[in-house]
């Protein structure tokens, strides 16, 4: 998986493709925006990361000419503010993000790797898991928002434990950053197999969105509007992992006035 990083400060630079390298990735690193924007119409990224201010041509040009040019490479701004001035702009010139040059870049990484590899697997690596315990551990992590998980029960699966991890991690997440004040979690067994559910008080998800929602890079405007958020990859992790176990997601109404999240995998 190839990524284009264009950046003219150079020690910035080395330490982004220097930390993407380290996790896998193939990184092209050019210095100049005119020259970015030329590698980008000829290269085949995964995803290509900008400065916004560059020389020869500015992150957000380079970005709104690869747009007018029908290139929908996944591009995610990298600036040292982190301000809503540069995330606005951002996403009007056609960015999938906008990053702070000190956070998240690592979050970023670590989803791009984990869909790289749900795209691939054979499932040759899998083990009997305790989901239940994968779930308790992820609703232990301190969030903003209390989950109540009275409702998760002993349930196996086959599969991967990180990837799981990650998949309940990306659901909390994603629930604790839209309710307004409650976030519940149950896990049991069903005859289509595990059930997780999870449920929020939030403003919910337009019946129009559902599916979108899980696709790479989307991140629906109240998402822009009421939080910094992430990248738009949570919900698609979540859906190539349960993929990639042979199961299933849905997003439907909860009955606490926001999202319903339900993830199906098969029993072990």
């Amino acid at each position: 998986m190839r990524i284009l990083l264009v950046e003219d400060e150079e020690r910035l630079a080395r330490s982004v493709a220097r930390g993407l390298g380290a996790d896998g990735f193939d990184v092209d690193v050019v210095h100049d925006g005119l020259d970015g924007l030329w590698r980008a119409r000829e290269g085949s990224y995964a995803a290509i990361v900008l400065d916004i201010m560059l020389p020869g041509m500015n992150g957000y040009e380079v970005c709104r000419t690869l747009r007018s040019d029908d290139i929908w490479t996944p591009v995610l701004f990298l600036t040292a503010k982190d301000g809503e001035y540069d995330e606005t702009d951002g996403f009007a010139m056609g960015a999938d993000d906008v990053l702070a040059e000190s956070v998240r870049m690592g979050q970023i990484v670590e989803d791009l790797l984990l869909l790289s590899r749900t795209d691939e697997t054979d499932g040759g690596q899998y083990r009997t898991v305790d989901f239940d315990d994968v779930v308790r551990d992820e609703v232990g992590r301190p969030r903003s928002t209390k989950v109540e998980a009275s409702g998760v029960t002993p349930v196996q699966v086959i599969g991967d434990p990180v990837a799981l991890g990650r998949l309940v991690a990306h659901l909390l997440d994603n629930a604790t950053r839209h309710a307004d004040e409650k976030v519940q979690v149950s896990l049991r067994v069903t005859p289509d197999g595990a059930e997780l559910l999870v449920d929020d008080d939030g403003g919910g998800i337009p019946e129009a969105d559902r599916e979108r929602v899980f696709e790479r890079f989307t991140r629906l405007d109240d998402a822009r509007t009421r939080d910094a958020g992430g990248a738009g990859l949570g919900l698609a992790v979540v859906a190539a992992t349960a993929e990639a176990h042979g199961g299933r997601v849905k997003a439907t109404d909860s009955p606490l006035g926001g999202a319903k999240l339900r993830v199906v995998l098969p029993l072990a």
